[in-house]
């Protein structure tokens, strides 16, 4: 390369940077005017925008604000454990199904979580011990030989072999 040619490369560059700069200016007063602050963060956010939607690239990654995370896919939930019972909490536990209450276990969409239910026979649903003794105290006749303390409101499945005790998904 003689000294002709790269002079006349350099006087390129030169013109480029030049241009790119004159690029820059206009694009500070289009930001001024659009955002209407001077904050060098928002100059470089907005210039940097400029550029690459200047050179077509139109993706979500170009724009301010754009997201470019995945959303991540649900989890399908686990059927949850049966409780291992002795025969003494069996007989207990078990004493509420053989009166005609139900129990629900709801599976909720978080991971390993889930809300346990009792359900009268008269259809009505509790789900803590306080409100079973409230209905107990309202209703005499249908807690027929049952205490609280055959309730448990555990999220977990306590082994009765009948369809009263269900799980679902919420």
């Amino acid at each position: 390369m003689n000294v002709s040619e790269s002079q006349k490369s350099k006087s390129k560059v030169n013109k480029q940077q030049i241009s790119a700069q004159s690029d820059d200016s206009s694009a500070e007063e289009t930001m001024s005017e659009v955002v209407g602050t001077s904050s060098k963060l928002a100059q470089k956010t907005y210039l940097k925008v400029k550029k690459t939607t200047k050179h077509g690239n139109n993706s979500k990654q170009s724009r301010v604000g754009g997201s470019k995370a995945k959303s991540k896919p649900r989890e399908k939930v686990k059927a949850v454990q049966k409780m291992q019972l002795t025969a003494e909490q069996q007989k207990q536990y078990f004493k509420p199904f053989q009166k005609g209450w139900k129990r629900e276990l709801v599976l909720r969409t978080a991971k390993d979580k889930a809300d346990a239910y009792y359900i009268a026979p008269d259809g009505k649903k509790f789900r803590s011990i306080p409100e079973v003794t409230e209905y107990a105290l309202l209703n005499p006749p249908a807690m027929d030989d049952l205490q609280p303390e055959n309730f448990i409101f555990r999220p977990i499945l306590i082994g009765w072999k009948g369809n009263e005790e269900y799980q679902r998904s919420a």
